[in-house]
């Protein structure tokens, strides 16, 4: 089993999955694949029933829906390698509900404000003004990053200083999905607030040559985490009255830009997205948005009945 699940990782890594959903997908497969009766090549789909009859009545209908997924495709996986004779999860049907998803979390543009006005602003501590002003600069930089450009925190915690490109203003954006890495203009406000951090900012923080060349570094000088990213914007966040994670700026800045009359489709290579569906899921449209439309509609009707 765990052989197999080792192959199965391998190749999707291979085919640009990234390293969280890979652990993720392992450790879901490890603890579905222990409770079938028996081995690999030995499960067929009655065993697979009774286990998703059971995690039915365990989990929530979403999270069956996905396990069930990953589960079939670990499956197809073998039986395309020889490793199993037949596919005993092909059968599952179950969907993903959206009516059990929650509201996604959208900042108004004036919280965003808020926001990069507080990352602005030196903290009162124990450190130096100098490193003070650095760390002020960096979180400035990063939040410019995830909502100016509309970057994923795994791929700003992988941009590189190189990546800015300052006469084009254009940042090399290195997916981390499914997706090519892509250019991505810089907007004409962010811009002075990533060279003031790379002018300013960040000598004052690599300075043990441990920084790797990354875009943003702490105050050790070491790479910013992923993690760590999060952590900043949230106590940012915090500070403001607000309640903030890497991704809702992600989702703010779409939602800003299709309010803002963005074409969809630009949007969608602008987050780096593969299908427009995934961009039409992500847009949280605004009622402002939906009352222009029924308004333009009923332009539209008054014009066909006359």
């Amino acid at each position: 089993m765990e052989r197999a699940l080792e192959l199965f990782s391998q190749d999707r890594e291979r085919r640009g999955y990234m390293p969280n959903t890979l652990r993720l997908e392992t450790r879901v497969l490890r603890a579905l694949l222990r409770r079938l009766p028996l081995s690999l090549r030995k499960t067929r789909h009655v065993h697979v029933e009774a286990l998703f009859a059971r995690r039915v009545r365990e989990v929530a209908p979403n999270t069956c829906a996905r396990e069930a997924s990953v589960l079939t495709q670990f499956f197809a996986f073998l039986l395309e390698r020889g490793l199993v004779q037949r596919n005993p999860a092909e059968r599952l049907a179950f969907r993903h509900s959206s009516a059990s998803v929650g509201p996604r979390r959208v900042l108004k543009s004036e919280s965003v404000a808020r926001l990069l006005d507080l990352a602005s602003i030196p903290s009162d501590s124990r450190r130096s003004p100098e490193i003070c002003r650095a760390l002020s600069l960096r979180n400035r930089a990063a939040l410019e990053l995830l909502y100016g450009l509309g970057v994923r925190r795994a791929e700003v915690s992988r941009a590189r200083v190189g990546d800015l490109d300052q006469e084009q203003a254009m940042f090399l954006v290195r997916r981390v999905k499914r997706g090519a890495h892509q250019h991505v203009p810089v907007p004409t406000a962010s811009m002075p607030h990533l060279l003031a951090y790379l002018a300013e900012g960040r000598p004052f923080l690599a300075w043990n040559r441990e920084d790797r060349g990354r875009f943003l570094v702490t105050e050790r000088g070491t790479p910013v985490s992923a993690d760590r990213l999060s952590g900043i914007v949230a106590e940012l966040a915090r500070q403001a009255g607000l309640r903030c994670g890497p991704h809702v700026l992600r989702r703010s800045v779409a939602t800003h830009l299709v309010d803002e009359g963005a074409n969809l489709v630009a949007v969608q290579r602008f987050l780096g997205h593969r299908r427009l569906t995934t961009t039409q899921r992500y847009v949280l449209v605004s009622r402002a948005a939906l009352r222009r439309a029924v308004s333009v509609l009923e332009r539209v009707c008054t014009d066909v009945a006359e």
